[in-house]
Formats: structure tokens, C-alpha cells, sequence
């Protein structure tokens, strides 16, 4: 279980550091990316289907050329996301609690 919470939590990151990536090249004007990533889940209190935000980051163009692109395996999408203005509550093994996304 763990292990699959942990692949789940690089899927999301992963997604959203890509989303981000090809934006940016994509679309040279753009200097500034606010990304929010949610998950549709059942409330255990309703049973009513809600979107939660897993997280939700900007990221200036300025300071995602900051990544090294060249050692692009190297790059941990959990902790490179962390580096912009992030808000998130994930525990180390991949337990996402619902944010208030930007």
C-alpha cells in the first residue's frame, strides 16, 4: 500500500512538473504558471463525489530555468516542485489531505 501511494505521489508531481515544462516551451510569452493539481474523491461523510486539491504551485519561467534539464533523471518531481511556492500537505508516504489551491 505504501508503495503504491508513493508511485501514485511521483504520478501527480510528475503530471504537473510536465504540464509546467511544456508550457513554458510551448509558449514563450508566458512568464508565470499557476498549476493546481485535484483528485475526484468520494466524502466519507456524504458520499458525495468532491474535486480535491492535492497541491497547487507557481512557478516563474525565471526560476524553473533554474532546473538542470541536462540531468533530467536526477530530478526528483516531489522535491523540485517544492522549490517554487508550493502548497501541499502530503505526508513522506504519499497521503494527500485536501488544500485551498491559489
Amino acid at each position: 500500500m505504501v508503495q503504491a501511494r508513493k508511485r501514485y505521489m511521483a504520478h501527480v508531481h510528475g503530471v504537473g512538473f510536465r504540464i509546467i515544462g511544456e508550457t513554458f516551451a510551448a509558449l514563450p510569452v508566458v512568464q508565470r504558471i499557476t498549476l493546481s493539481g485535484f483528485s475526484q474523491r468520494h466524502d466519507p461523510a456524504t458520499g458525495q463525489l468532491c474535486d480535491d486539491y492535492l497541491y497547487s504551485v507557481k512557478v516563474s519561467r525565471e526560476a524553473w530555468a533554474g532546473i538542470n534539464f541536462e540531468m533530467l533523471p536526477m530530478i526528483d518531481v516531489v522535491e523540485a516542485l517544492a522549490q517554487f511556492d508550493l502548497r501541499r500537505n502530503m505526508s513522506k508516504t504519499g497521503v494527500f489531505k485536501p488544500i485551498e489551491p491559489f
